[in-house]
């Protein structure tokens, strides 16, 4: 029951003041270190308007970074590893690095079930060198018709990936919501610390276990990647973490 509602704090959120275009990240590094769990950073910081804080979490996991992105872009076979996932659609597709979904998230009674309607974009940011799954909620009616379920919204969530060796990867992610409802700020505050590293743990272990296939566009933006981890007065730079 507590994993089902974690899960519906941190994909179900609303940040409507937030909510811009896919250039704005909202992170100008401003973050608190809160604590260290299982070989990730945690970090939070104060939201203006808000009792509820924004959230960081960083560290590496034992998956290669196209391996994450496969698992990530496979709509169809997301509710064999997202926890209490009832369901997802593609809505539309928009290309191998662009995606509109549905999904729908089963929530512990007596809350009813949470949906939403998201767009997903990759891209490469130059600056922080970092491969983003950037996504925030839009607007699309029609497909809750008959379905009970409260429409959340995702102001902005942020997954950054980078290679940091074969098998290893980088990852960050930075989100801030409001979830929809009555859920206490506190409950919000205090389960946000831990969730997003179930979530990396669940992701790496599906990532290594079924090999998916490699859409061409992911190879053109990894080769995009690569090519900003190699700028750097001219030198080669290694995108291995440092000991």
């Amino acid at each position: 029951m507590l994993l089902r509602l974690i899960t519906c704090l941190f994909i179900l959120t609303q940040a409507p003041t937030y909510a811009a275009d896919f250039e704005g990240l909202h992170d100008d590094g401003k973050w608190e270190f809160i604590k260290e769990k299982k070989g990730f950073k945690v970090y939070s910081r104060p939201m203006p308007g808000s009792n509820v804080l924004g959230f960081k979490v960083e560290g590496y996991i034992d998956a290669p970074i196209i391996d994450i992105m496969s698992t990530l872009r496979d709509v169809n076979l997301s509710k064999e590893w997202q926890p209490d996932l009832l369901e997802k659609v593609t809505i539309k597709d928009l290309g191998d690095l662009e995606a509109i979904t549905y999904s729908r998230v089963d929530m512990p009674w007596p809350l009813d079930d949470r949906d939403y309607v998201i767009h997903n974009k990759l891209m490469v940011h130059k600056k922080k060198k970092l491969l983003f799954v950037l996504s925030k909620s839009v607007s699309k009616k029609g497909w809750e018709s008959g379905r009970r379920a409260v429409r959340a919204n995702i102001g902005y969530s942020n997954i950054g990936l980078r290679p940091a060796g074969e098998k290893k990867t980088y990852v960050e992610w930075t989100l801030f919501g409001e979830p929809n409802g009555n859920i206490p700020d506190w409950v919000v505050n205090f389960y946000q610390q831990t969730f997003p590293i179930k979530f990396f743990k669940h992701l790496a272990k599906r990532a290594n276990k079924k090999k998916l296939p490699i859409p061409a566009g992911f190879k053109v933006i990894l080769a995009e990647l690569e090519e900003v981890l190699n700028e750097k007065d001219g030198r080669k730079v290694s995108s291995k973490p440092k000991k």
